[in-house]
């Protein structure tokens, strides 16, 4: 791999570790992410980008927004048009509801960007998600559904397939399994299919074999769902030790 190969040939690169640190983030691996990102700031303690890829880290995939919060804020005091460095500042201020900030943030983030279609994207995109996380707030679940629709509608718009899963995510929590189910399939139809699902999971998709599985149980196909469950957790299984020991709060027993 290119990341493993840059910190071998140059261990003592921030940007390198930063570099291993995102593909051991997208394999679920955050105590390893975290230790490359650590390193990162071990070796250049003004690195920006460094202390916003931590930031980023405690927030969304580890929830310690007390380590997030003083990180964000250094990584802004060094690089002031580091846009994502802001992204955990208003993941911060939106769970804490404080939404008119989030919303002061989502301006910020608009005006720091040179392009003006690019910004204004972004801006639309923040201002559902802190509509979004209002409605969560207020227990408003009807209002939380119908922003996770307008962002997938969003997503689809723009071909964002994480963001994508991600709010069909939200779909299913909030209880609509069936427009979860077709938004799923719409992205990658060979969920259906057993004889894709090995291909699929070994593409570290494991967590979307669990989410998915459950949406098919839901929607008229238990015995398809429960297989599908079974060979994502049979997937996690066969991962090296290393891997399930720095695989941070996820775990394929959270299918069941």
């Amino acid at each position: 791999d290119l990341a493993m190969k840059g910190v071998e040939v140059d261990p003592r690169s921030p940007i390198n570790r930063t570099q291993l640190g995102r593909l051991f983030e997208l394999k679920g691996l955050y105590g390893l992410a975290e230790q490359q990102f650590q390193k990162s700031l071990e070796l250049e303690p003004n690195f920006a980008i460094g202390h916003g890829e931590l930031a980023q880290l405690y927030t969304s995939r580890l929830g310690r927004y007390d380590l997030a919060y003083p990180h964000a804020l250094k990584a802004i005091e060094l690089n002031p048009y580091l846009i994502q460095a802001r992204f955990p500042l208003r993941q911060i201020f939106m769970d804490l509801c404080f939404f008119d900030k989030a919303n002061e943030l989502v301006e910020q983030m608009s005006t720091l960007d040179d392009q003006r279609e690019s910004a204004a994207m972004l801006a639309e995109e923040e201002r559902g998600r802190v509509d979004l996380y209002a409605a969560l707030k207020a227990k408003n679940w009807a209002g939380a559904l119908e922003s996770a629709r307008s962002l997938f509608r969003l997503y689809s718009e723009w071909k964002w397939i994480d963001s994508q899963l991600e709010m069909a995510s939200w779909m299913t929590d909030l209880g609509d399994a069936q427009l979860a189910r077709d938004a799923y399939l719409s992205i990658e139809p060979g969920w259906l299919d057993p004889n894709q699902w090995e291909d699929l999971l070994e593409a570290d998709q494991w967590a979307d074999g669990c989410q998915i599985g459950g949406v098919l149980h839901a929607t008229g196909d238990a015995e398809l769902g429960e297989q599908l469950i079974d060979a994502t957790i049979a997937s996690r299984e066969n991962r090296q030790p290393w891997e399930n020991e720095h695989a941070g709060w996820e775990s394929a027993l959270n299918c069941y």
